[in-house]
């Protein structure tokens, strides 16, 4: 396994809550899923370059606070108060951090439950870092098909581990 196999983690764990922090601000599930793979691409790069990142949420919402301003600004949507109110929802998502031990331990078995074919392709992009164009025409699919598996997956462990921290706080 590689050495970023505890940034890997981390990132799986908070990628709910980025993704809920980017569809809050863009309305759009595509967009959101291009400014997650954004900041997980951006957060491997300086990983990989031996930079230290202690917050991991913090940096991937400040990764995908820019990637939202850069989209507006494209979009001729930009408003001056647009980054006033980016910072106030990532306020938000900042004043209650998850407790990362229960969250890690509930994804972990979450990560367990999944079939073999779903993990190794986590294994693949996530641990390995292998190019996801790369995994799609190795297993025989578009990159769309291989992002929408990806995404799927995600989606169900964001699922169990819900449903894991709502068993353990109800107790």
């Amino acid at each position: 396994m590689s050495s970023s196999c505890p940034v890997t983690t981390a990132f799986l764990t908070i990628h709910p809550d980025l993704a809920a922090f980017v569809l809050a601000l863009t309305h759009d599930p595509h967009l959101t899923e291009d400014i997650c793979q954004e900041a997980w691409v951006r957060l491997e790069q300086q990983i990989t370059a031996g930079r230290s990142i202690e917050n991991v949420a913090g940096y991937c919402r400040t990764i995908a606070k820019h990637a939202i301003m850069k989209h507006w600004q494209r979009q001729g949507r930009e408003r001056p108060s647009g980054e006033k109110i980016i910072d106030l929802l990532a306020d938000g998502f900042e004043a209650e951090p998850p407790d990362d031990g229960e969250r890690l331990g509930a994804l972990r078995q979450c990560l367990q439950g999944l079939d073999e074919p779903a993990r190794a392709l986590l294994q693949q992009r996530y641990i390995d870092r292998r190019p996801a164009q790369s995994i799609a025409e190795r297993i025989g699919v578009t990159l769309e098909a291989l992002n929408m598996r990806l995404m799927r997956i995600r989606q169900a462990l964001k699922q169990c581990v819900a449903k894991r921290l709502l068993r353990t706080s109800g107790e």
